[in-house]
């Protein structure tokens, strides 16, 4: 596996540092991490775009159990990787806190995907987290502005096969949003390639696909 690959590597930054890659694989990367520049660039850069989250978004006081969870998320492996934290602990320490975010605002479940909206490496301009056991779809708006009093965002989901889905109206300027979906469109999002984001006219696209350029993508991501 080429794994100086930037798509591949950008992937498996993004899921070492969300703490969705386990195992040997893990490991596997823990000790690419130690001996190329390029993968530590990549984790770092990973961490500095979700440490806007903890700023961005209220404070919250986690449960015993969650900081325990998180904690074996980000350090599975604590005494073998100790040196290599130390000198890195206030970037730990905003990752755990973007973690803590995370599992805060979603449901506390097992079926459970995130996808963070954002332009270019920038600070994500929203966090989506879709519940499966409840049927929730949850989005704050990060960093999104409204536009203009014509224009709105709407999110949509991208099915392995067929036409974009409406997933409604996005919020902005900070807000949040929980919607319920059947459990059909939720079989769909299961299995999604992933969210888009376009700009449509007040209360969203007339028709049943974009009407208005599709100006994001994200990919949704297991935790």
């Amino acid at each position: 596996m080429n794994y100086e690959n930037p798509e591949l590597l950008e992937r498996l930054a993004a899921e070492y540092v969300l703490g969705t890659l386990h195992g040997a694989a893990r490991r596997r990367f823990e000790g690419l991490m130690l001996a190329s520049p390029n993968v530590r660039a990549a984790v770092i850069e990973w961490e500095n775009r979700l440490s806007g989250l903890a700023s961005a978004l209220p404070d919250q006081q986690p449960s015993e159990r969650i900081w325990q969870d998180i904690e074996r998320r980000v350090f599975p492996e604590k005494d073998r990787t100790t040196y290599f934290w130390r000198g890195r602990a206030i970037l730990a320490g905003a990752l755990i806190l973007a973690l803590v975010t995370l599992f805060v605002f979603a449901p506390q479940t097992v079926e459970r995907e995130v996808a963070f909206v954002s332009e270019g490496n920038a600070t994500p301009l929203w966090v989506v987290s879709v519940n499966f056991d409840t049927g929730e779809l949850y989005t704050r708006a990060v960093s999104a502005k409204a536009l203009d009093l014509d224009r709105v965002y709407q999110l949509w989901m991208l099915p392995q096969e067929g036409a974009p889905r409406s997933l409604g109206i996005m919020p902005v300027d900070g807000r949040t949003q929980t919607q319920r979906f059947s459990p059909a469109l939720l079989d769909l999002l299961k299995t999604a390639t992933g969210l888009a984001v376009s700009i449509e006219p007040p209360g969203g696209s007339p028709i049943p696909t974009p009407s208005g350029p599709v100006v994001y993508q994200a990919e949704l991501i297991e935790i």
